[in-house]
């Protein structure tokens, strides 16, 4: 089980200022303070995650601080793992809807990134690995055009010069659209980041419809040899800080994260057995489960009652 940990926030305001929704138990903390990061990784653990997929902004970032610094000094001591959530828009940027992988310039920010990553941070003993390959989750994969098979060999390339071994690579594959095996085949797993979209009426029977094209998925993933890793919201609402593109709410409420939730513990498959949740604490977009003051502990106690029920069974 992981959740999406986003560094970003920081104590005059970067990112709160922005705008969120709901109000966290911790307050508009700092990400870089190592006692709030240790309260959310106890709080993770206690209550079932494994690990934290964590926003990575590129070398020397506000964000490659935090995890580098705060993240890997708290984990000390600490069964939670981490890994790293590959920001592909923000770091290789979009043209027309679209990631040129096979243009010169991104292709060599592409391997450059992993690079560093594969030098800094995908060896460190608190990396989350399958098979004993570090685990980099890639967002928004699924807009990623030209010769997808070439690119990713690349980073597999560079990734295996520094550490001896191929990285386990998920792509943010799964959505809406059917699935194809030239953009199942060269990951080791695909997922959903997330499956709100601005659509009227989206929140109508949002968990059965997403369940219906999880297990699409799920089967094209399956005959691919891919791990499918189903993705699990508590609701969706980006008003706060993205009010002019009135994009519809999915209302939050924890027992819709528990339909959800019973159904990707299920469809989970392939290679390994992994489920995410968006997120831990993406308040911008109000799809955190972290502690809150509306609703304190109700989204981990859901998890940590499903997860033990799932571990029960043979």
């Amino acid at each position: 089980m992981g959740a999406y940990w986003y560094p970003w926030y920081g104590a005059d305001g970067r990112h709160w200022r922005e705008g969120y929704r709901g109000t966290p138990l911790l307050g508009e903390y700092d990400s870089a303070d190592e006692t709030v990061i240790r309260q959310q990784l106890s709080w993770a653990s206690e209550y079932g995650l494994d690990f934290f997929a964590a926003s990575w902004w590129g070398p020397d970032s506000y964000e490659d601080r935090v995890i580098r610094g705060s993240l890997l000094d708290a984990l000390e001591g600490s069964d939670m793992r981490f890994c790293i959530l590959y920001e592909s828009p923000g770091l290789l940027g979009v043209e027309n809807g679209a990631i040129g992988v096979d243009e010169p310039a991104r292709r060599q920010r592409l391997t450059g990134d992993f690079a560093y990553l594969a030098q800094h941070v995908l060896g460190h003993p608190a990396y989350l690995q399958i098979e004993g390959r570090p685990v980099v989750f890639l967002y928004l994969t699924r807009i990623f055009a030209g010769d997808l098979t070439a690119a990713l060999d690349e980073v597999r390339a560079v990734v295996r010069e520094v550490t001896g071994v191929e990285p386990f690579l998920i792509g943010d594959e799964v959505y809406w659209q059917l699935p194809t095996s030239s953009r199942l085949s060269p990951f080791d797993g695909v997922t959903a980041y997330n499956m709100h979209t601005s659509v009227p009426g989206i929140d109508d029977g949002f968990a059965d419809r997403v369940r219906s094209r999880y297990s699409i998925w799920a089967d094209a993933a399956r005959q691919q040899g891919v791990a499918f890793v189903p993705d699990v919201i508590p609701g969706f609402d980006d008003t706060e800080v993205r009010p002019q593109a009135a994009h519809p709410v999915i209302p939050r409420s924890p027992a819709l994260f528990a339909d959800q939730l019973r159904e990707a513990l299920v469809l989970a498959s392939g290679p390994v057995r992994m489920v995410m949740i968006t997120s831990w604490n993406e308040w911008h977009e109000d799809t955190s489960i972290e502690p809150s003051e509306a609703f304190g502990m109700e989204y981990l106690e859901v998890l940590r009652d499903l997860v033990r029920e799932a571990k029960e069974v043979p």
